[in-house]
């Protein structure tokens, strides 16, 4: 494990953490104004507005509205923080980007921001990539920071919902950057630190992501150019991008006449029907049954 792994990792586990903290507080105040419901019964205001209210479900009511924020909120500081990084970076993005190999995969980075010139890639989409983090990490200091001031002021309401969006921020913030690749699927810390060591891993996304380039500029699968193609066919680590690279190879070497090439890592490909899904499986299958048999 190489000490990029371990800083992601230690700084992942120190987020998770941090959210089961919050998270404990969440409960701790959940049953604390329930408590305070029942013995309270019903105040003035709620007695007037809403003479049959039941008080449990009016102390719990914003716990449940509260809850979508999370998702959203997490969601839109990764966004906005992937997107100024990446204009940081001098990457261009492809709101709609539909990728080289039809949409058989879910969409990678490096078919959405796409690279304006070969310089540094690997620390360009490295910076990319820690837009997330950093996004989810502002996030989480904002809410804490809101949560201890509600708190402080005695806003119930605030406390209560901030305190929730804390727990929230701290998981995104720790999903964002806990490095791992569970079923194939890379995560963004893997990504750092994959980008941040240099090595066969960077290269290939590196490469995928000039071809990506290619393709948006009208570039057949023949035009592409080859020793990205093979670049890209290393690492064999069972991850989408090795699937994404074996694709683009196949649809390169049908376009320019190498049938046997294209079979063969069509064959590769086909390993990995699981992360290929039932669609993917299909286009490879018709992909093969084009290629002109074998003498």
């Amino acid at each position: 494990m190489s000490a990029d792994d371990k800083g992601l990792r230690t700084a992942g586990m120190a987020l998770w953490a941090v959210g089961f903290v919050f998270v404990i507080l969440c409960f701790l105040l959940y049953f604390e104004l329930l408590e305070f419901a029942r013995a309270s019964h019903k105040s003035a205001l709620l007695r007037e507005l809403w003479p049959e209210a039941d008080p449990d479900a009016f102390a719990q009511s914003h716990w449940l509205w509260a809850a979508p924020l999370v998702v959203f909120s997490g969601a839109l500081a990764v966004m906005l923080g992937r997107l100024v990084a990446g204009f940081a970076a001098g990457l261009r993005w492809r709101p709609f980007a539909l990728g080289m190999t039809r949409s058989m995969l879910p969409g990678l980075h490096y078919q959405r921001w796409l690279p304006r010139d070969d310089t540094n890639l690997p620390g360009r989409y490295a910076r990319l990539l820690w837009g997330g983090p950093v996004g989810t990490l502002l996030l989480l200091v904002a809410t804490i920071g809101g949560f201890a001031w509600a708190t402080a002021a005695g806003h119930a309401l605030w406390r209560d919902v901030l305190c929730l969006l804390s727990a929230g921020a701290a998981f995104w913030a720790a999903g964002q950057i806990f490095p791992d690749a569970h079923k194939g699927l890379p995560n963004t810390g893997w990504l750092i630190a994959s980008l941040s060591r240099r090595g066969a891993r960077a290269k290939r996304f590196c490469a995928l992501a000039l071809l990506a380039g290619q393709h948006a500029q009208g570039a057949g699968p023949a035009g592409w150019d080859t020793a990205l193609v093979v670049q890209a066919l290393s690492p064999s680590d069972g991850t989408t991008h090795e699937v994404e690279a074996l694709l683009v190879a196949a649809m390169h070497h049908t376009a320019i006449n190498e049938p046997a090439r294209a079979r063969e890592v069509l064959g590769r490909a086909m390993l990995h029907k699981t992360l290929l899904g039932k669609h993917g499986v299909r286009k490879v299958e018709e992909m093969l049954s084009h290629l002109p048999q074998p003498e």
